[in-house]
């Protein structure tokens, strides 16, 4: 178990820094991808947060010359779900988003013995969807972040980053 300094640090770190996202898939419904992740400049950070709190580094791509090379941190799944238990009480900014996905913990899917993979219920997935869309509401900046090409629908914002799906079309039609 981590202690309470530590784990209100990350709580800032993710607050300030981090992303806190959930999305589906709409080819595959029972996929449920749960995220939370750090990208930084300063690669100690990064590596600190690995050590101390598990997940994986990934590089990110770097678009313009005068730019920093960056490293991401993450933690997926039941991990990131977790780590935003332990975080919930220290968090501020990202606290809802925390909260809803602890809330996912239960629809996740569950196992059956002789059957392979979770077993996921149009039920639980019909549960999934509103919350999923609440994360998505909770990290958008403004409406007009909404991208209005058919077929596209945004997902997570973390700084300049934005993350599209195919597949979902953007039924409000918000601009």
């Amino acid at each position: 178990m981590k202690n309470s300094i530590q784990l209100a640090y990350l709580a800032g770190i993710i607050d300030g820094e981090g992303t806190v996202s959930a999305q589906t898939d709409n080819r595959n419904k029972n996929h449920l991808a749960i995220r939370i992740s750090v990208a930084n400049s300063n690669h100690d950070l990064i590596n600190w947060l690995q050590i101390t709190f598990g997940g994986s580094i990934y590089n990110r791509k770097t678009y313009k010359k005068h730019h920093k090379p960056q490293k991401e941190w993450r933690v997926t799944g039941l991990d990131a779900i977790n780590l935003a238990k332990s975080t919930l009480e220290y968090s501020i900014i990202k606290k809802p988003q925390l909260e809803l996905l602890v809330e996912l913990e239960l629809l996740r899917g569950f196992y059956q013995k002789g059957t392979p993979g979770k077993i996921v219920t149009p039920e639980l997935v019909g549960k999934r969807i509103p919350i999923v869309d609440k994360i998505i509401e909770l990290n958008r900046r403004n409406s007009s972040q909404w991208i209005n090409r058919p077929g596209w629908r945004r997902l997570a914002t973390s700084g300049n980053m934005v993350q599209y799906l195919r597949g979902f079309k953007n039924e409000t039609n918000e601009s």
